[in-house]
């Protein structure tokens, strides 16, 4: 347990050692400013995923996307364009599905101009998800989100066909509850308190369901 628990506070100081690297790079980069167009020669990103121990789920996969896409924005002098290329590793790459596996669920994030392409280094993939779920505002977040993270017609077709078979026109609320592998990272929430949450939300109305999303067996049971 307590070799465990050193293991996580080793790794915890590791990523934070990490963010505070690429944070540092990226102030030595942008501070070029106005010169940048002279002294450096505007270069594609192309976001990739980390693999094995360091592999991301997708909620993190998709702020270090919409990290990259606000600092590609907010440096045009420095960067030529983006592309996220999510290519055959990861946690969701399937060799039938294709190479790229971002665009199994959306469209293709390719803005720009071609020209010299770098492959970001796993410190700025981090220090993109970092700041995305630490520092954006969601309004933010939401712009770029609505210009350039496009689902795939494919996925909205299920999403709707499995509203209108389980949800319907019925006042509904969606609970999602995360376990396993959070628990370093933020405190349990009770189950009773989620539950007090849903009769809160609900209360007085005579018909409702809810949808529930969870790793949690004994919290869906």
């Amino acid at each position: 347990m307590v070799a465990s628990a050193a293991r996580v506070l080793f790794d915890r100081i590791n990523w934070y050692s990490r963010i505070a690297a690429g944070r540092a790079r990226f102030t030595a980069r942008a501070a070029l400013g106005s010169v940048a167009a002279t002294l450096v020669t505007p270069e594609v990103l192309l976001l990739d995923c980390p693999d094995g121990d360091e592999a991301s789920g997708l909620f993190s996969e998709a702020a270090a996307v919409v990290g990259a896409l606000a600092h590609v924005e907010h440096w045009p002098t420095l960067y030529a364009g983006l592309r996220v290329d999510f290519r055959e590793h990861g946690l969701y790459y399937d060799s039938a599905a294709g190479p790229n596996w971002w665009e199994y669920y959306f469209e293709p994030v390719a803005i720009g101009t071609s020209g010299h392409a770098r492959t970001v280094a796993d410190w700025e993939h981090d220090a993109f998800a970092h700041a995305v779920e630490l520092r954006m505002q969601r309004v933010e977040a939401a712009r770029l989100v609505k210009r350039y993270v496009v689902p795939k017609a494919s996925i909205g077709q299920k999403v709707d066909a499995f509203w209108r078979e389980h949800v319907g026109d019925v006042f509904t609320v969606g609970v999602h509850y995360r376990g396993t592998d959070k628990w370093e990272g933020a405190p349990v929430v009770p189950f009773d308190a989620m539950a007090a949450a849903v009769t809160e939300a609900t209360s007085g109305r005579p018909e409702w369901k809810v949808v529930v999303a969870t790793d949690e067996q004994p919290f869906l049971d």
